[in-house]
């Protein structure tokens, strides 16, 4: 197959997917969009779109959708935030055009199914891009447990309290658009419970805003129960310091044994694991990549799935799962008590 052509809609986190295509291999940016009449470029400053595209040999449209319908392509990327995502949706359905997601999945669960049927009713390939679960030192975890010599997750722990502060009028505190922090950042570590431990049944949390708008959580301490008998409790939201790095952990407490995974700048690079009886741990350790090629390893197997024509291992239900978890927090944290998610 030659190079897979694909477009992407918003540039700002686009920039970053598109910095990290640069460095695979089999893959071509052919067209972006992005509806600013001027966009921020590091080390280069402001630039028009169509000045951007020039330098990265893109097809420039300030229209999403009309990208999607005229240039010539192989699968779409959406980086705009959920707000904007659904005449996206369409478009690409209408063009069989296949879709990477960026997180989270929809600014409600709502609004993620609505997502979801229109992906399944054109039979699009659909795949949400949550790249913590792709990162080796995650993958070796997987590895170790449920048929692995772990066995089956049964207590989990894990933290991301990162130091991102937006302020109150930015679009992630918007009900219709990003949703509140929770949503918008912390969805990385409940993706990532789900990854280990599966669908989510039952969340109990508590949290507040402490800095952010009054009537959203900026902060989440949780406990979530699985469709499998696992449990799960979570740290999660912007009471970090940049001071630390926005350091990461997911203990896992396993039928065999335990594992703990950790690393800095929301990406992780070690694990640890054991079984009951032995008396040393193992220790795996890995290079990262550039912080702002965070999404190396999804690209990646977004790339390969379209390629190959197969379903890609993080879908629509895998954002629905995280979106699930969100609105469970919020409904938990305004009830004062446990909320069934299923």
């Amino acid at each position: 197959m030659s190079d897979i052509r694909i477009g992407i809609v918003g540039l700002n986190l686009g920039q970053w997917q598109i910095e990290t295509l640069a460095g695979l291999e089999g893959v071509q940016v052919a067209a972006v969009a992005d509806s600013a009449a001027q966009i921020r470029v590091p080390e280069k400053g402001p630039m028009t779109v169509a000045g951007y595209a020039e330098s990265i040999g893109a097809a420039a449209y300030a229209d999403g959708v009309e990208m999607i319908e005229c240039a010539d392509l192989d699968a779409v990327s959406l980086c705009v935030s959920p707000k904007y995502r659904e005449p996206l949706m369409v478009a690409a359905a209408q063009k069989k055009r296949p879709v990477l997601m960026e997180k989270p999945m929809a600014c409600c669960t709502a609004q993620g199914e609505r997502f979801a049927k229109i992906a399944a009713d054109a039979g699009i390939l659909f795949m949400m891009e949550y790249p913590l679960r792709y990162y080796p030192a995650m993958v070796k975890l997987k590895s170790l447990l449920d048929d692995g010599p772990l066995g089956k997750a049964l207590s989990v722990t894990g933290e991301l309290q990162a130091s991102h502060r937006p302020g109150k009028d930015h679009w992630l505190w918007d009900p219709e658009n990003g949703n509140g922090y929770l949503n918008e950042c912390i969805t990385h570590l409940y993706d990532t419970m789900c990854f280990l431990c599966g669908a989510p049944r039952k969340v109990f949390a508590s949290g507040g805003n402490y800095w952010g708008p009054a009537d959203m959580a900026a902060s989440a301490a949780a406990v979530i129960e699985f469709e499998n008998g696992s449990s799960a409790a979570i740290n999660g939201g912007g009471l970090g310091s940049s001071a630390f790095g926005v350091p990461m952990y997911v203990h896992v407490y396993a039928e065999n044994g335990e594992a703990l995974v950790t690393g800095p700048t929301w990406m992780y690079d070690r694990i640890e694991w054991a079984l009951t009886g032995d008396s040393e741990k193992s220790l795996e350790e890995f290079d990262l990549p550039p912080r702002r090629q965070i999404m190396r390893y999804s690209m990646e197997h977004f790339l390969q799935s379209v390629r190959n024509q197969t379903p890609p291992t993080c879908g629509a239900e895998d954002g629905l799962n995280a979106m699930r978890i969100v609105d469970g927090l919020k409904e938990s944290i305004a009830a004062g008590q446990a909320v069934e998610l299923l």
